[in-house]
């Protein structure tokens, strides 16, 4: 089924906030790649493919996925598909790339989280939740980016972004579980937000949706308002697709409602340097979709 274009959600500044005397843009598209083992998309190379094309037509700096997994068994490991991609994006100037293996456990699937850069990885780090479901490590990514106006040798832009995929939740036990997920999420966020004037944003699935009024909580709060609490706590209440009409971040299923589970809440001082935030409907050269979720697309001054 197509997706409709004209229900994608664009915000932009005025043009006179961008001049040329500006640093340079830095672009991020966060994506989550449909490469489950367990609940994956067909044709998941062809699909990889159409991502590679995507980066390389839209020109992405900073490429945050989630769902590429790899699976653990013993000393065993099924990261193929990760490294080929890695390489792809190598090829397009993308080359400081976060560990696939370090979430991946002895038996199941790695948190699937990776990131993609043209600038400097500074800091990488993973972390597993406490609470998740078994042979999985779902958690979290985090990347410090340095985004310096002429590179490392100059003056630092620190760029802090935590990768992050919640689990879905069909009973009120797993909305529970993913409470505690996005709690500890929340403190990550926290502990990089102390001053106030860090460049932070927590990209991912949170499989909540802010229009999802069946994903309620036992106090009676919708799941994304206690999310969009939490984060406003860690002092990245900003969410750039938020507060507005629904828009889909995920293709139309039969039989399935509507559903935007995609979120990039961000600090205030991140917030001041946005120029364009867009839910993009990712696709290769040829129309191949590279996954059930669309994109979300980041453009920040650096």
């Amino acid at each position: 089924q197509a997706f409709d274009a004209q229900h994608l959600r664009v915000r932009e500044l005025p043009p006179e906030t961008s001049c040329s005397s500006e640093p340079p843009r830095v672009r991020l598209l966060c994506q989550n790649v449909w490469n489950s083992f367990f609940a994956g998309g067909p044709d998941r190379i062809s699909r990889l493919q159409a991502l590679r094309e995507f980066v390389r037509r839209k020109e992405v700096d900073v490429l945050v996925v989630q769902e590429m997994f790899c699976f653990g068994l013993g000393p065993m490991a099924d990261q193929r598909e990760g490294q080929s991609f890695g390489e792809w994006m190598a090829e397009l100037g993308l080359s400081y790339q976060t560990s696939l293996i370090s979430s991946m456990p002895v038996l199941g699937q790695s948190s699937g989280l990776a990131v993609y850069s043209r600038w400097p990885i500074m800091e990488e780090s993973h972390g597993t939740f406490a609470q998740r479901r078994v042979v999985s490590a779902k958690g979290w990514c985090e990347v410090m980016l340095d985004v310096g106006r002429n590179g490392p040798s100059s003056s630092k832009t620190k760029l802090i972004l935590l990768n992050t995929h919640l689990e879905h939740a069909p009973t009120e036990k797993w909305r529970e579980v993913r409470r505690s997920q996005w709690m500890q999420v929340a403190e990550r966020a926290a502990s990089f937000c102390a001053r106030g004037d860090e460049l932070v944003a927590v990209f991912g699935d949170f499989n909540i949706g802010e229009h999802a009024e069946w994903q309620v909580l036992r106090d009676g709060q919708t799941e994304y308002e206690a999310l969009s609490s939490g984060l406003r706590a860690a002092n990245c209440p900003l969410d750039l697709f938020g507060g507005a009409p629904h828009a889909p971040t995920m293709r139309p299923e039969p039989g399935q409602p509507s559903f935007a589970p995609d979120h990039c809440f961000v600090s205030r001082s991140l917030h001041d340097r946005i120029l364009h935030a867009e839910i993009v409907d990712t696709r290769g050269d040829d129309g191949n979709i590279v996954s059930d979720h669309l994109g979300l697309l980041v453009d920040l001054r650096a």
